[in-house]
């Protein structure tokens, strides 16, 4: 039993082993029965290099060319080329340049016999703001009349041609001739003052040789449009002839007296409201409105007040804020022969105008020194895209008077600024310094227009 197990137990260790020597060599490729082991490398023996120099050559057979047309390429049905919109890009509106237009008027030209002699030197102190000015204004006071008409000074007067060609050769482009002397040749001094002024260079205002002309006219400077009017409140008790009423611009509403019924004074407020009633009434205020929307600048230049007083009367003021309202951006007076104030009148429906309620005289042969000061009103419109400004101020003259025994010429006016104590002495009012002094014309000019001449500015909407 013992020998059994022994050679079954021998048998099984030479099993193992068999089994284990079998592995080894199928590991490591020594056999493969199962032919699953990988193919080993193909051995690479490359040709011999040929040693001739000779190139070797080939037979080439060259087959015919096949006659092919090529498919044509289909069109696209959508043959429109993409558009591309570009961003835009910002470009800032320039801003416009401002329009401006420089605006100066002077007093009343009052041609008494002893002027219109001395005429040369009239103006010559003056170069400087008429070249400034683009609109330079005056009050012709007297009529400009033919010779054959009668040239006369006070009370009826009639100033030769001559006075207007000085006006036009030293740059006065704007001439008022509505004034209570306008009737002193009759119509006759309308139609001579009119012939002359009819080719002349100039905005000739208050008289008119057309019953279709309107009682205005309309100017542009720079870009700026402006509708001047002049009226004077009478003609001396010499009536426009009813069929020569359009010749002459006359509103007697710009002055009206206070009634009186037992030497009591009409009431103020009843006074006032006549005024107004009949200045809503007339035709300068319907006109006013009518352009208010169609120019710029509008601007009355009324003859109007009492002679010889510093301050304006209630008609004055009343006149003033019914022009106002209607639309007068600038109110610029004549005819008290006086200076008067300036200042912003604001209407009762918002509107807002500068007066100058009289700018005195500028060249006369009156005898009082007083009346020998006068205001030159200097004015600066300026326009926007947005709108305009209007800035006023005034400046102080003098109308200098040499005494009869000078060679010099008789009359013409300074700026009080330039008027010395020596010419003062030579004036014909000086009367040994109690009369007409520097002093004497500054303290005056500071009562009425104060120690501070005023500066005053308004703004208009665009219209």
């Amino acid at each position: 039993m013992k020998d059994k197990n022994l050679k079954f137990k021998i048998l099984a260790v030479l099993g193992l082993i068999g089994v284990a020597v079998f592995l080894y060599l199928h590991v490591f490729g020594i056999i493969d029965p199962f032919g699953i082991m990988p193919s080993p490398a193909p051995t690479f023996t490359p040709l011999p290099i040929a040693t001739s120099t000779q190139v070797p050559t080939f037979a080439v057979t060259v087959l015919p060319t096949a006659d092919v047309t090529p498919t044509p390429t289909p069109t696209p049905t959508n043959t429109a080329t993409p558009t591309f919109t570009p961003t835009p890009t910002f470009t800032p509106t320039p801003t416009p340049t401002p329009a401006v237009v420089n605006i100066t008027s002077v007093g009343d030209i009052l041609m008494h016999a002893s002027i219109w002699r001395y005429y040369e030197g009239f103006f010559q102190n003056f170069t400087e703001d008429l070249e400034w000015g683009d609109l330079n204004c005056l009050n012709q006071e007297t009529i400009l009349v033919d010779e054959s008409l009668g040239i006369s000074g006070y009370p009826q007067f009639g100033s030769p041609f001559y006075v207007g060609d000085k006006e036009l050769e030293c740059g006065f482009n704007v001439i008022c001739t509505a004034t209570n002397h306008m009737m002193d040749k009759g119509i006759a001094g309308i139609q001579s003052t009119l012939g002359y002024w009819a080719d002349k260079d100039a905005v000739v205002l208050g008289v008119h040789a057309d019953e279709n002309e309107p009682h205005y006219a309309i100017t542009e400077v720079n870009g700026v449009t402006f509708a001047l009017f002049n009226y004077t409140y009478g003609t001396n008790g010499i009536e426009v002839p009813k069929e020569y009423s359009y010749m002459a611009d006359v509103e007697k509403k710009l002055e009206v007296s206070r009634k009186k019924e037992d030497d009591v004074d009409e009431p103020l407020d009843e006074y006032e409201e006549r005024i107004r009633n009949g200045m809503l009434n007339s035709r300068l205020v319907a006109d006013i409105r009518e352009l208010n929307d169609q120019v710029d600048v509008v601007i009355v230049f009324p003859h109007w007040g009492k002679e010889y007083r510093y301050q304006p009367t209630s008609s004055q003021k009343v006149a003033a804020r019914v022009l106002a309202e209607a639309g007068a951006d600038i109110i610029i007076g004549t005819h008290p022969h006086v200076i008067e104030p300036m200042e912003t009148i604001k209407a009762d429906n918002g509107n807002e105008c500068i007066c100058y309620y009289s700018l005195g005289n500028f060249v006369h042969g009156q005898d009082k020194w007083e009346r020998c000061l006068g205001a030159m009103a200097k004015v600066v419109v300026t326009k926007n895209w947005d709108g305009l400004s209007i800035e006023a101020t005034a400046e102080p003259n003098v109308c200098h008077q040499y005494k009869s025994s000078s060679k010099n010429p008789n009359f013409y006016p300074f700026r009080l600024s330039d008027y010395t104590d020596d010419l003062a002495k030579k004036h014909r009012l000086f009367e040994d310094g109690n009369g007409l002094t520097v002093d004497n014309l500054k303290d005056l000019w500071n009562q009425v227009f104060g120690e501070e001449t005023p500066k005053l500015t308004i703004e208009i909407e665009a219209r």
